[in-house]
């Protein structure tokens, strides 16, 4: 009995073996939209929704044109498009094939540039009332689970005039879109980026937390805001959002003057927004503000009005000077 019953489990495992379970069922198919909601650059699922962020940018469906193996490891075969008009009734079109393989055409079918994604990503249409003006490629690398931005990179190409031809210009932005500042990038009076990078670099580091704001349009490419002035000049108020973080980007510019100024007469309000960035221990304010005081009257540089105001903030970077770094 025993050798019967142990032939007949013997043969079953053979059968398993000459008849493996059969695979998973193809989940998609011909003509459906895939998108990957910027989650990473290796995604492993994909979304029958569209990444939207407020007015500002929308993602752009991945057709599935054929099930078979991609030059990239993937079961199907993907294609996105995008239009973007420009003056004179000009379109530049984008195409993302497999989400890696980029071609932008000018409106006589002629390639104007092309290029290989690093990683997985669709393309994500950058919106200006509306209407589409450039387009971004990228991802966030925890999915936007962590750090206070929706993209850790985007690269984004813009169609550009000029002497009636198109051309593209690209830059990379890392910490695109931060979400405390998407509404004022929502009242721009013009189209306006943001990146974001790193105060400072070490155990007390506020990631992602220090702006860039970036001026764009398909007839002058990008331009930096880089003062106060500029950034009204296209409605961005960022000192009514953090005022220790407006005083640290005064200082990554090199604004020495006018952080004194700020300070001297708005030393209570930003102490209270410096409170979120530190730890006070044996901070005693009336002193402080006393030291800080008599510093920026007569101010000696970024590094001297940090050290007298928020010492604590001036040794982690806050009042540092980058403008020979910032490119």
């Amino acid at each position: 009995m025993r050798t019967s019953l142990f032939l007949f489990l013997n043969s079953i495992f053979i059968f398993c073996l000459n008849f493996p379970l059969a695979a998973e069922e193809q989940k998609e198919k011909v003509g459906d939209n895939l998108y990957l909601q910027a989650c990473g650059g290796n995604p492993q699922q994909y979304y029958s929704t569209a990444k939207k962020i407020d007015n500002l940018i929308e993602e752009v469906p991945n057709k599935v044109t054929a099930l078979k193996l991609s030059p990239y490891g993937r079961p199907i075969i993907t294609k996105a498009v995008s239009d973007i008009k420009i003056e004179n009734n000009l379109i530049a079109s984008a195409e993302l094939h497999n989400f890696r393989d980029l071609d932008i055409y000018n409106e006589m079918g002629e390639i104007i540039h092309t290029s290989k994604v690093s990683g997985a990503s669709s393309i994500y249409e950058l919106k200006y009332k509306e209407k589409t003006f450039a387009w971004g490629v990228g991802w966030h690398k925890r999915c936007a689970k962590v750090h206070n931005t929706d993209f850790t990179v985007l690269r984004v190409l813009l169609p550009i005039l000029k002497n009636g031809k198109l051309h593209i210009e690209e830059k990379v932005f890392n910490g695109a879109f931060m979400p405390k500042y998407l509404n004022q990038l929502n009242k721009a009076l013009e189209p306006v980026i943001l990146q974001s990078s790193n105060i400072y670099a070490g155990a007390s580091s506020c990631f992602y937390c220090l702006p860039r704001f970036f001026k764009i349009d398909n007839t002058n490419g990008f331009n930096e805001l880089k003062s106060p002035k500029e950034l009204s000049s296209v409605g961005v108020d960022i000192e009514s959002i953090d005022r220790m973080i407006y005083v640290s980007w005064l200082s990554q510019y090199g604004l020495t003057n006018i952080v004194a100024d700020f300070l001297l007469h708005n030393y209570d309000t930003v102490f209270l927004d410096a409170s979120k960035y530190m730890s006070w221990g044996d901070f005693k304010f009336s002193e402080q503000k006393s030291i800080c005081m008599e510093e920026v009257r007569n101010p000696v540089s970024l590094s001297t009005i940090g050290k007298a105001c928020f010492p604590e903030l001036e040794h982690t970077s806050y009042f540092e000077d980058k403008s020979n770094r910032l490119y």
